[in-house]
């Protein structure tokens, strides 16, 4: 537990790893993550990712639920209705395009 508290978001393979390296144990991922299930040790994980900037089209894409091309193409167009003009520009901004 003392490792976890120190690197709160690691994962079970450098838990794994550090149980070798410190007690020279080997245990598979799922061993591990059944002593932490059994004993009602849970941990929220957070992702190592950049954030998602399509996130908010793809939600509105599905709550949509086009299932033609023609539909999709409509779906699309109201859509991006939802989009202000900042937004937009953000997202090209941040996807590396030039402003001109």
């Amino acid at each position: 537990m003392a490792a976890i508290e120190e690197i709160p978001n690691m994962d079970l393979a450098e838990l794994r790893d550090r149980l070798v390296e410190e007690r020279g144990e080997r245990f598979a991922l799922s061993t591990i993550h059944d002593v932490f299930r059994r004993h009602g040790i849970s941990f929220q994980k957070r992702r190592r990712m950049r954030a998602n900037r399509t996130g908010k089209f793809k939600a509105l894409l599905r709550k949509a639920a086009a299932r033609t091309v023609e539909a999709l193409e409509t779906a699309t167009a109201t859509l991006l209705e939802a989009f202000t003009p900042d937004e937009c520009a953000n997202y090209f901004a941040n996807s590396g395009y030039e402003k001109n």
